[in-house]
């Protein structure tokens, strides 16, 4: 063998690539196990490799011999620990990196847990970096072995915390101590209702001493431990999963929350290092709103706003984006994802227009309830937003939702993208049916020539009716050459998808200017996998999709016979 295969660090590089090549679990372990066989110092390296990370305690009872079966999905010791087993056990638990608790692999029951920590070194993972801790619903008891795996080194805790038990409680405020490197703690809460906040008051007094924290994901926060939370100097990342209590005090008697909302304002400033805010909530959107307006030109590079409130307006969406315009730096701000789940509200192209200062924006997703009066775009509104990001990769707006009647979003909306040149997926409920909008795109005095070569994906959502199937073939194929995919999500048994479907797997690869599959509509007889399918077969298919919903083609071209010159008419028959 050469010496170079012998030398720790290309070792180390060739068992990375085949940790991050391989396209199973199965596969990277078979592999690492070959490896190990190898020779002693190929054996040393892959071992660091397979016992990097390891889901469960029940991984370290297996590599003693002889010590265990499995007996209904329950891991039983058939002996008692001996010296010999732990020497065994110290050749593996350095290396572990990552180790997670779970509801997977077979059960270890208490006594087991107590027989290795009790037997064994403290902590029992000297090394450990990540830990999660997500026992199942009937292993609660399991908690107070968290501490025999809080390594000096772990970076990364990962626990679901009953707040209503004082101990459990009572842990998380020493846990700094012991482990002052971690910088992303995930608290979960067993027993936690939306209606019913009960243990959330005890989050008040956790987060003092943890100052090193630059990712924090919580059920939910108290105004105190927000208070805490808002002094974090180094605090990058914030998601709080079910916002309920953010601005109710948690001591008891003080109703009176003007104290601590003194204490926020104090800080100078809120969370001086926030770059990612995540909230879910089901409560009425100015929980979120009050909280964007505690930031002073924060440089958030993203934002999540998950919202379901039956009782928010339009101005009260309106004020959001307001806010977040004048409290976060415009050229910091890349990713923006909201979603509203009130089937009644209303979200005019007016809520938008504050997020038109943010210059950097990248990332753009606004669904609404289908039920909803969703966001129509006109050629003129389509064009302020691409020339206000001019960074835009990813644009979806309430593809789920088009009942708008008296407005709708034409295929005119889409002429401003083939400007937008770093644009790769839009989401956008059109009415291709627009009479208006043919006669206008018809015109022969239009400037023609400009296509866009980024744009791969367009889904049209659900509410996006359409007809004159040739014509908007011909429209996108010349407008987006490159379009892989026209994603639908009604119902496959739906006209509306159907047809979109038609349009996406058969005309688009007869028209030449893509790479589209051709693959199964939904129905029987769809064409097979390929980027030119027969001239029988797209009559077939042409013939079954009209059968259903009736002719839908475009008269004009069919007459004019405008197909491309390579594609017989009776394509289109």
């Amino acid at each position: 063998m050469d010496r170079c295969l012998s030398i720790p660090e290309i070792l180390h590089l060739i068992f990375c690539d085949i940790e991050k090549e391989s396209r199973s679990e199965r596969e990277k372990y078979r592999t690492l196990l070959s490896a190990a066989s190898v020779s002693h110092a190929w054996s040393q390296v892959a071992l660091d490799y397979l016992w990097r990370s390891i889901c469960g305690v029940h991984c370290l009872i297996r590599c003693m011999p002889n010590l265990w079966t499995i007996v209904d999905r329950e891991l039983i010791l058939t002996r008692s620990l001996k010296a010999s087993d732990l020497h065994v056990l110290e050749k593996y638990t350095p290396r572990v990196r990552t180790l997670i608790v779970g509801s997977s692999g077979p059960i270890v029951p208490l006594w087991v847990y107590q027989a290795l920590l009790l037997s064994s070194q403290h902590p029992l993972l000297p090394n450990l970096e990540v830990l999660e801790w997500r026992p199942s619903s009937d292993q609660v008891n399991y908690f107070p072995f968290v501490r025999s795996f809080m390594a000096s080194g772990l970076k990364d805790l990962e626990l679901v915390v009953n707040f209503k038990e004082y101990d459990q409680v009572s842990f998380l405020t020493i846990v700094p101590r012991l482990c002052p490197n971690i910088t992303r703690l995930c608290l979960g809460m067993t027993g936690y209702r939306d209606t019913l906040a009960v243990g959330v008051e005890n989050f008040s007094d956790i987060f003092h001493d943890w100052h090193n924290l630059t990712t924090l994901v919580v059920t939910d926060l108290t105004l105190d431990g927000l208070v805490c939370v808002a002094a974090m100097s180094s605090l990058r990342s914030l998601e709080i999963q079910r916002a309920k209590c953010l601005w109710k005090s948690s001591l008891s008697g003080d109703k009176d929350p003007t104290r601590l909302l003194n204490a926020l304002e104090s800080l100078n400033p809120p969370f001086p290092a926030l770059q990612s805010l995540e909230i879910t909530t089901r409560m009425p959107v100015a929980i979120v709103t009050n909280l964007l307006a505690l930031l002073r030109n924060a440089e958030l590079i993203r934002l999540t706003v998950s919202v379901d409130s039956i009782t928010d307006t339009v101005d009260d969406l309106a004020k959001l984006f307001l806010v977040l315009a004048e409290h976060c730096d415009h050229g910091s701000l890349k990713k923006i994802i909201f979603g509203h789940s009130n089937p009644r509200v209303i979200f005019p192209f007016l809520v938008l227009q504050p997020l038109l200062q943010f210059s950097a924006l990248q990332y753009i997703d606004i669904e609404l309830s289908p039920a909803a009066i969703g966001l129509t775009v006109s050629e003129n509104q389509m064009l302020q937003m691409v020339s206000a990001w001019p960074d835009i990769r990813v644009l979806r707006i309430t593809p789920d939702a088009g009942r708008n009647l008296n407005s709708p979003t034409t295929l005119l909306a889409l002429l401003p993208i083939i400007k937008c040149t770093k644009l790769r997926h839009l989401g956008l409920s059109l009415d291709a049916t627009d009479a208006a909008a043919r006669r206008v795109l018809r015109d022969p005095g239009r400037p023609k020539g400009q296509r866009n070569y980024t744009l791969r994906t367009l889904d049209v959502g659900i509410g996006s009716p359409i007809s004159h199937k040739e014509f908007v073939a011909k429209f996108l194929s010349e407008s987006f050459p490159n379009l892989d995919d026209i994603a639908s999500d009604g119902s496959p048994d739906s006209s509306t998808t159907r047809r979109w479907r038609y349009v996406a797997r058969v005309l688009l690869p007869l028209l030449g200017g893509n790479q589209m599959e051709c693959g199964n509509m939904g129905f029987e007889g769809a064409v097979g996998r390929t980027a030119n399918p027969v001239k029988g077969s797209a009559r077939e298919w042409a013939e079954k999709v009209e059968k259903m919903d009736g002719d839908w083609s475009d008269p004009e071209i069919i007459r004019a016979n405008l197909a491309t010159p390579d594609i017989d008419s009776d394509w289109f028959d």
